[in-house]
């Protein structure tokens, strides 16, 4: 028989016992995930960093139920899902055995400037998750270069500091001279380039002279990847540019001369100096030794002798220099004054005594045309003698004749008369004599010349 209270018991029993079974594995929490990071890393650029990521889940670590991925910004770096990984290039995560450790940290094996950035380290176990985040910084350091500074005296010359391959862009640079910051230099904008650092130049620019030769240049830059300043300093080289000067002087057809070219104030005192005609080079020439100046330069005179003919007043000579502080040969030119010199004949003539008559000096030779001649007697000048214009000859040469008419008396007998000719191709005064005698007398004229 069966009692109906039993029945009812049992089956409140069993429902009870199911909905207390039901709420007892609704409340029991599945294993969590919790992730830690380093809010920041530093990592110098071409260098490998090690961005940390651990985590722990309740109970111990199932790998066909983990996944791990990394991000930067919303790009996915690397990423392990259950037994599979992958990585972008010179990125990496952690064996399986250090997976099992809870270690989840990525490698970057070369930084470059386009790896820094906010990262993100999401780790899943099962349906859950959790994440950290991890701000990669970058620091590199500026490199300095300065190329070989030349300036020539008395020229605005610039000194440039090349900075170049430092991040990030906050740089402080000046220019020192002996230690002492300079005014006045001017820095460009950071310019970025292509591997994502960047570069500037630092420019001072000033008026060299002779005694900025003794003075070291710096340049100094601070950058907060610099643990103390850096600093490159340069020994000016400067330069100080030679001029040339030619003394003017003529030259006298079938007399040895020489022309001279003085070169000075040159710094150093290495130069290449020839004479030039016509454009070419004349080997002959001679120089002397460079001779130091009080201020450090050099001078010295570069000389060509030779014996001109009529046919080198067509010719161009040059003086030709070649110096480290021209940005150019210098060059100048002189047109040589060819001279030549007059020669004289008196034409013997008889003086009769109260009957006119003329004396003839013929100047005969002489070059350029431009010539003072006069007749003296007893070396004084005489009034009143005429002269023809000057006739060209074939040669490009002159001539010209001086006539002096008088009548002489008895008292003329005796007396010297003189033809004197003045001409720049002479070193002093050419003149011929003539002894006059008259007609009554026992001597007949005759000449001389001095």
């Amino acid at each position: 028989m069966t009692v109906p209270g039993w029945t009812g018991v049992s089956s409140l029993a069993l429902g009870v016992g199911g909905l207390l079974l039901s709420l007892l594995f609704l409340r029991t929490p599945g294993p969590k995930v919790q992730v830690t990071t380093t809010p920041s890393s530093w990592a110098r650029l071409g260098s490998g960093v090690l961005l940390h990521c651990r985590f722990t889940v309740e109970g111990s670590v199932a790998l066909d139920s983990l996944r791990v991925q990394w991000y930067l910004g919303e790009v996915k770096v690397a990423w392990y899902d259950r037994g599979r990984s992958q990585a972008q290039s010179g990125a990496s995560l952690p064996s399986e055995k250090e997976l099992q450790s809870g270690h989840a940290s990525m490698s970057l094996a070369t930084v470059t400037p386009w790896d820094k950035g906010m990262y993100k380290c999401v780790v899943w176990h099962g349906e859950h998750h959790h994440q950290g985040e991890t701000r990669l910084h970058l620091l590199v350091g500026p490199t300095i270069s300065i190329p070989r500074p030349q300036a020539v005296a008395g020229k605005e010359t610039s000194l440039l500091c090349h900075v170049w391959g430092f991040f990030p862009m906050d740089v402080d640079v000046v220019w020192l001279r002996d230690g002492q910051v300079q005014k006045g230099f001017t820095c460009s904008s950071p310019q970025r380039k292509l591997d994502g650092t960047f570069s500037l130049t630092l420019t001072y620019t000033f008026t060299a002279d002779l005694h900025d030769s003794g003075s070291v240049f710096s340049c100094r830059v601070y950058h907060e990847v610099l643990g103390q300043s850096l600093q490159q300093d340069v020994f000016l080289d400067i330069l100080a540019a030679p001029t040339v000067s030619i003394p003017r002087q003529p030259a006298v057809v079938g007399m040895k001369t020489s022309l001279l070219c003085h070169i000075r104030g040159f710094l150093p005192k290495d130069v290449d100096v020839v004479w030039l005609r016509d454009g070419q080079v004349l080997k002959d020439s001679t120089h002397s030794s460079p001779q130091m100046n009080p201020d450090g330069t050099f001078d010295l005179t570069l000389t060509y002798t030779f014996t001109p003919a009529r046919s080198d007043a067509s010719s161009v000579f040059s003086c030709h220099v070649h110096h480290a502080a021209l940005e150019q040969p210098l060059q100048e030119d002189v047109p040589l004054v060819i001279l030549d010199a007059p020669t004289i004949s008196i034409q013997r003539q008889q003086g009769i005594a109260d009957a006119e008559t003329s004396l003839l000096c013929h100047v005969k030779g002489f070059f350029p045309k431009d010539v003072d001649v006069a007749w003296l007697r007893d070396g004084q000048v005489l009034q009143g003698s005429t002269q023809s214009s000057p006739k060209r000859n074939q040669d490009g040469t002159f001539s010209l004749t001086l006539t002096y008419t008088f009548t002489p008396t008895h008292s003329d007998a005796g007396s010297i008369f003189s033809c004197h000719v003045h001409h720049a191709a002479l070193g002093h005064p050419l003149q011929a004599n003539i002894s006059l005698n008259i007609l009554g007398h026992s001597e007949s004229p005759r000449a001389s010349k001095s």
